[in-house]
């Protein structure tokens, strides 16, 4: 998830990410260690986490190799 300032990413084996992309825009420090002591780097993995499907997505249905209607 990618707001103005932040990019926030959780993989499916739950490991997390997080980049402030104003202060580090390739990405190098990975911040998500602080949001245990930082309550604003917490509240914003909050914010941008609830956009994360809860379910995950199943395979499209196909038939003869198009994506059935």
């Amino acid at each position: 998830m990618v707001d103005d300032r932040y990019r926030y990413t959780r993989y499916a084996d739950g490991s997390e990410e997080l980049y402030d992309r104003v202060n580090d825009p390739h990405g190098f420090e990975n911040m998500i260690q602080q949001v245990g002591t930082d309550t604003d780097l917490a509240a914003i993995v909050k914010r941008l986490s609830q956009w994360i499907p809860q379910d995950e997505a199943g395979k499209p249905d196909l038939v003869d190799g198009r994506v059935k209607q």
